[in-house]
């Protein structure tokens, strides 16, 4: 399957298994998940976007959830051979392996974008910061994310590519994040938002209907 800086696959399993954690197989199947070494060894990873997906699934967002090991875990840490193992990363170079269950469906990158489909979309993102408004963030609080609010100053290591207007724009933003958002940072409130909302991370299905075009149904938001 796709992916960006792990590697999945959609597998299938037999009727016949040995997990106590799982009443039935699902006849789609399931997604095997090997996270790099780097994400990995970050504290609290896999249990907070497990909690994330586990409360979407409770609220009625279509997301995958996690499928409990032999262990009556959610993920294990494995040493697997990864094509992007990350050489910094301290000690052993381990990866987290979790089996996660497989929702059909194909990316919205792969789609031509209407107006019908970009408004569902929207409203896709909208349903889910409705959902996450009472989701428990313990396991979030300590949790450093790169493109959250107090890292804005750090964009400046990454303009290289921007030339004339587009350049002053941002520089006289960040000039005034100091002075307008760095001061007001403890007045602000804080929330959950899915970082990745991008078209390779929602999926769609195509449904046909009688006598109109067809149409595209939203069938989940991968996290």
């Amino acid at each position: 399957m796709v992916s960006f800086d792990d590697q999945n696959f959609h597998i299938k399993a037999s009727k016949e298994h040995k997990n106590p954690y799982i009443s039935q197989i699902s006849a789609n199947g399931y997604t095997l998940k090997i996270t790099n070494t780097l994400k990995s060894s970050l504290e609290g990873n896999f249990d907070s976007m497990h909690t994330s997906m586990i409360h979407l699934d409770k609220k009625g967002m279509h997301t995958p959830v996690p499928v409990k090991n032999l262990g009556g875990q959610t993920w294990t840490l494995e040493r697997v051979p990864l094509l992007n193992e990350d050489e910094n990363v301290p000690g052993p170079k381990l990866c987290g392996v979790r089996l996660l269950t497989y929702i059909s469906g194909v990316p919205v990158s792969t789609q031509e974008y209407t107006k019908d489909l970009l408004f569902q979309w929207g409203l896709l993102l909208a349903k889910f910061h409705y959902a996450v408004e009472d989701l428990d963030r313990q396991g979030f609080e300590n949790k450093s994310v790169f493109w959250n609010l107090e890292h804005i100053p750090e964009l400046r290591k990454y303009m290289e590519g921007l030339k004339g207007q587009r350049l002053k724009l941002v520089r006289s933003v960040l000039d005034r994040y100091p002075s307008e958002i760095e001061k007001n940072m403890d007045r602000l409130p804080k929330g959950i938002i899915h970082g990745d909302f991008n078209e390779n991370n929602i999926l769609v299905q195509l449904k046909p209907r009688k006598r109109t075009k067809p149409y595209f149904q939203w069938t989940a938001c991968l996290i």
